[in-house]
């Protein structure tokens, strides 16, 4: 009898929460109905000279096309893409897609082995596949800006009950004032300890029966992992909405005097075979398009100011190896090399052409060669320089587990923010690493670029 009326109690705070899955659904259905048009006309007007025969008429894909779809919402369905999850950082949103849209794709395909009263154009399901991951890839950012917006307006929020370890309370709320996007409003706070459970527990019931909460937020050290079990079992059984911050909360809000709390970085070995020959292709393919262009820089770097062309600096690599990290040099030759100043659009020490270089990241270009040397990744940490990470040796231990990168979460999503900021997105990256997930990064960052976002 009481859970059932805790269910019922989290039914009414859900509110409106069942219209924006329905308004989600609608125009996923919209979007992916779009992308299955474009597609065909996109075959049958402009790529028909690629292909050596005709398709049929338009009337013979319909049925096909209506499977296809119910097929990418079932998947995204599977992939909890309706739910109310707040993400933290929308490109794990954006990396659920392309997954989901994946697994739609190899079911359909699965499907015309079976069904060949038709001769389906492969390459039309093949259009299908790219226009609507990028669709709804699109869709769902518009969706973002959308609700973040509403969020920081008060709307759409959710009462919130914040378990947490001693001195947590404190790192949480950090977190829910950093993020209002979450949408999260917290209405009590609870210490956990394991003296505590059952006066917790008992407390979570009346505040989600009575209304005042609608969801409770979990926040531990995964070294501490044992004494949320009891709440996040509660929390299924009661099916009451949460927020676990477990591995994430080590890495945004982890105590960085104690290397204890630091996860291993999980070892993939096929993930990390796969973005070794990645980093060689893209690495080695960019420097073949782009040799022309480095020639433009050179000339042009050294006609404005004399000194070297390149700038290189020691950075500190994997396993701590310190390597020589190359740029087009964007300063006058006589600047500090090691200097540490705030980022600034009006900063002296830039050459003209410097500024230029990089507001484009064109200066970042040499770093392909590091690439190819195997000192550097694509996408990973940002490569620190030596007595940063002497400084901060337990706190930057983690990220000298993995290559540095290129790019990485902090410059796709987040340039504009303070450079010492950049330390969480790496924690988080690594902690959540995956072949998709480096793929998202790299259109984002592409992106980022092109809008000069964050950029100076």
């Amino acid at each position: 009898m009481r859970r059932a009326n805790i269910q019922r109690a989290v039914k009414v705070t859900k509110g409106g929460g069942r219209l924006r899955v329905w308004a989600m659904l609608f125009t996923d259905v919209l979007v992916l109905g779009g992308a299955f048009f474009l597609s065909f006309f996109a075959r049958t007007l402009f790529l028909q000279d690629i292909f050596e025969r005709r398709i049929q008429g338009i009337g013979t894909y319909y049925l096909p096309g209506g499977v296809v779809i119910c097929l990418c919402l079932v998947s995204l369905a599977f992939s909890r893409l309706y739910e109310d999850r707040r993400y933290l950082a929308r490109l794990e949103e954006y990396a659920a897609i392309v997954k989901a849209v994946v697994y739609a794709m190899l079911a359909a395909m699965g499907l015309t082995f079976f069904f060949k009263a038709h001769d389906y154009s492969r390459g039309l399901l093949a259009l299908f596949w790219i226009l609507g991951t990028v669709l709804l890839v699109l869709e769902r950012h518009l969706w973002h800006r959308f609700i973040k917006r509403r969020r920081a307006r008060g709307g759409d929020s959710v009462r919130v009950a914040v378990v947490a370890v001693p001195g947590g309370g404190k790192r949480i709320a950090a977190m829910l004032e950093r993020f209002p996007e979450l949408g999260y409003v917290p209405v009590a706070w609870l210490t956990m300890t394991s003296h505590s459970v059952a006066s917790n527990l008992k407390r979570l019931t009346m505040l989600v029966r009575s209304g005042r909460a609608g969801s409770v937020v979990v926040g531990v050290p995964t070294s501490k992992f044992h004494l949320a079990v009891p709440y996040l079992s509660w929390c299924e059984e009661n099916y009451v909405p949460h927020h676990r911050i477990t591995g994430a909360f080590d890495a945004l809000y982890g105590d960085a005097r104690s290397s204890g709390n630091l996860l291993a970085v999980e070892r993939k070995p096929l993930y990390a075979f796969l973005k070794r020959v990645m980093d060689e292709v893209i690495a080695l393919c960019a420097v073949i398009v782009s040799a022309p262009l480095w020639l433009v820089i050179a000339v042009l770097i050294k006609l404005e100011s004399p000194g070297p062309i390149l700038f290189v600096q020691d950075r500190v690599g994997r396993h701590g190896r310190l390597f020589r990290l190359l740029k087009f040099r964007t300063m006058y030759a006589h600047s500090p090399r090691y200097a540490l100043t705030a980022r600034s659009r009006q900063d002296p020490r830039v050459t003209s052409m410097g500024r230029f270089l990089r507001r484009t990241s064109l200066d970042e270009l040499p770093q392909l060669l590091n690439v190819l040397k195997g000192e550097m990744s694509i996408v990973g940490p940002r490569p620190e320089m030596d007595f940063m990470m002497k400084k901060n040796t337990s706190e930057y231990a983690r990220r000298l587990q993995v290559l540095p990168g290129m790019t990485g979460l902090w410059q796709a999503v987040a340039r504009n923010e303070p450079l010492e900021e950049s330390l969480r997105y790496d924690l988080y990256y690594i902690q959540h690493q995956s072949f998709i997930f480096d793929l998202i990064i790299m259109a984002r960052t592409v992106l980022t670029v092109f809008t000069g976002k964050g950029a100076v």
